[in-house]
């Protein structure tokens, strides 16, 4: 067991961009490209967002956690690529959430919601859609954007944006 482990890592340590984003299929690039266009995300930032949430596996469903929704205290899950929570961000089905076409959809328009919320910072977007609005650990956005919060902003206020196509 230790073998096949060791084996695991070490070939998850030396394996390609390609390799490592085997879930990056044609249909998921058509519909990550659409939802860039349409909510002006750039697509790194979505590959990225997939990335970090579920490593690019459509049906995984996330661990417990507890929520207040209307007042009352829930157990729920995240389910998807973009580990969405039913609860806040979707009405329907929740095994819809495990279909990549809609999980990206309403994954994408949440963050947008939140990039408008934060009145354009796409930190504290990412903040937000992580659910860590009031903890400063910059290690989620370091996964998502390359780089620390002060990085990314500064490139983006001069104009040089890395994350476009």
């Amino acid at each position: 067991m230790k073998k096949i482990l060791c084996l695991l890592f070490l070939y998850a340590l030396f394996m390609t961009e390609s390799q490592a984003h085997f879930w990056k299929t044609p249909e998921i690039k058509k519909i990550v490209s659409r939802e860039s266009r349409k909510y002006g995300i750039p697509e790194r930032i979505i590959y990225n967002l997939i990335d970090a949430e579920s490593s690019g596996r459509a049906w995984i469903k996330g661990k417990p956690i507890k929520i207040k929704v209307k007042g009352k205290q829930i157990v729920t899950r995240a389910h998807g690529l973009m580990q969405i929570i039913p609860e806040f961000h979707y009405k329907g089905k929740r095994e819809d959430l495990l279909n990549p076409e809609v999980n990206i959809m309403i994954g994408c328009k949440v963050l947008h919601g939140y990039i408008k919320r934060s009145k354009g910072d796409i930190v504290q977007a990412l903040r937000r859609y992580n659910g860590q609005i009031k903890n400063k650990d910059n290690r989620y956005i370091k996964k998502i954007t390359g780089r620390s919060p002060v990085e990314y902003r500064l490139a983006t206020v001069k104009g040089v944006n890395v994350y476009q196509k």
